[in-house]
């Protein structure tokens, strides 16, 4: 019965680091209701996972499948929050080649750029800003690589928008 225990120790702590992760994302961005409903079931299973490991310390097995379960669950958590990629991310683009143009494609195809005069150590250029949604991301960054290999591109994690043009995506 001893194995049977470790499998439930390991499953139950992968599913409740995976919550921590999402919630404190949530947190993070804004989604107070959601974060209270995954800390009430993380908890729930934090502490019956918790008691069955204390009951018997001497049993170096369900202390390992207990830290494993930790580690299996920061990863697990980690990948959930990627798959759910929600919010929308803030990203700058420097482009040498033709930052204009480069604004138009992008305009052309939904996004709201806003175009700034940038003043760095090798010049002048232009900062081209674009805000998307978490999911869109890839797409964009593909696009713009493809642009110019050489781009300089930076995304930070915004949290709160207001007006503009986001690019809908269904």
């Amino acid at each position: 019965m001893l194995w049977l225990e470790c499998l439930i120790i390991f499953a139950s702590r992968i599913c409740d680091v995976s919550l921590t992760t999402v919630r404190t994302l949530m947190v993070v961005r804004g989604e107070k209701i959601k974060a209270s409903v995954m800390g009430f079931f993380e908890v729930l299973i934090y502490l019956n996972i918790l008691t069955l490991v204390v009951s018997n310390m001497t049993s170096p097995f369900k202390i390992i499948s207990y830290c494993l379960g930790f580690a299996m669950g920061n990863y697990i958590g980690s990948i959930i929050e990627e798959k759910l990629a929600i919010g929308n991310i803030f990203v700058q683009i420097v482009t040498l080649r033709e930052p204009e143009r480069l604004a138009e494609m992008l305009r052309s195809q939904g996004y709201g750029v806003t175009m700034l005069d940038g003043h760095g150590m090798k010049g002048d250029h232009m900062i081209l800003q674009v805000v998307v949604k978490r999911k869109a991301f890839p797409v964009l960054k593909a696009q713009v690589y493809e642009w110019d290999p050489q781009i300089f591109l930076t995304a930070f994690d915004t949290r709160l928008i207001h007006g503009g043009i986001i690019k809908q995506w269904k």
